[in-house]
């Protein structure tokens, strides 16, 4: 699995470091294919406690310690610069007050990650460190499996039957019909397949435009979007988490294969005869079996 993506900052307690995807997208930066179990950006009003004062039923102004600020410049030394100073009698700052539109906007710190592994509750730890490795299971599963598919494919074209591939695994006949059926493309699969190697990646908008421009495809928007599932499903095509469509490794396959097929199709219908290709002294055996006869 390929992540296409930019991350804008990384995060480490003690020994462990994240990477942020998304406000709520952190990753291990050893292994960023797992997501943090309930990973997501802190925000400023878990990391402080302000006053917020409202208007007319409306949060309206936020007030921000003057401590808060020194202890953590980083994250609200903006308030300085957009809000109001409240000082004391020698003209230090107390306070500062700042529309709660202005805190809103800066209120998601993202280079600091909240997550249940962090938490002080060593019960809410133990849940978030068991999904970690339930994650990781359900990956080496799903690898495997589709380990196991392709070798099912494989051996079901060197002649292997789908009962003697029931037996081996303990599946039905069917759900192994299903497998090694898998990998064949219905024309409208094919033309989107192909589009999504030439253009892809490409999210669905775009993927729906170059489809109204091709021949052999025509469907709406939900229609195309129906297809995309059927082959993720098979493991055709995948979309990565900006949700741009890709052909996958076994839908390269397929393709490839299809096309060998139906070109050593073409090649036959276009194979001379096995009368048109005798030659004449073929032909004349030929005639003097005729005469024989």
């Amino acid at each position: 699995m390929t992540l296409n993506r930019e991350f804008r900052s990384r995060y480490r307690v003690g020994g462990t470091e994240y990477v942020r995807y998304g406000p709520r997208d952190w990753r291990y930066a050893d292994d960023e294919e797992i997501q943090v179990p309930g990973g997501r950006d802190m925000r400023l009003s878990e990391r402080f406690n302000p006053i917020i004062g409202s208007q007319n039923g409306e949060k309206a102004v936020v007030l921000i310690d003057s401590k808060d600020i020194e202890e953590a410049p980083d994250v609200l030394n903006w308030a300085l610069l957009h809000g109001t100073p409240i000082r004391g009698e020698s003209g230090e700052v107390l306070q500062v007050l700042v529309p709660y539109s202005e805190w809103e906007e800066h209120d998601e710190i993202s280079d600091v990650m909240i997550a249940p592994e962090l938490d002080d509750d060593e019960g809410v730890r133990r849940l978030a460190a068991l999904e970690v490795q339930l994650r990781k299971t359900e990956r080496q599963l799903a690898k495997q499996t589709k380990e196991r598919d392709a070798l099912l494919i494989e051996l079901s074209e060197g002649g292997m039957t789908r009962q003697r591939a029931a037996e081996i695994t303990g599946m039905s006949v069917g759900k192994v019909q299903q497998i090694v059926k898998s990998e064949e493309l219905a024309s409208n699969e094919e033309v989107l397949v192909g589009i999504l190697l030439e253009k892809g990646p490409l999210d669905l908008s775009l993927l729906v435009g170059h489809a109204k421009e091709t021949p052999g495809i025509a469907g709406t928007k939900t229609k195309i979007k129906k297809i995309l599932t059927l082959l993720k499903n098979r493991g055709i095509a995948e979309a990565d988490p900006q949700g741009r469509w890709r052909v996958t490794e076994k839908g390269r396959s397929a393709l490839k294969k299809l096309r060998q097929r139906d070109t050593a199709s073409q090649e036959d219908s276009e194979a001379p005869s096995q009368i048109d290709g005798l030659d004449q002294s073929d032909s004349a055996v030929a005639e003097l079996d005729t005469a024989t006869k």
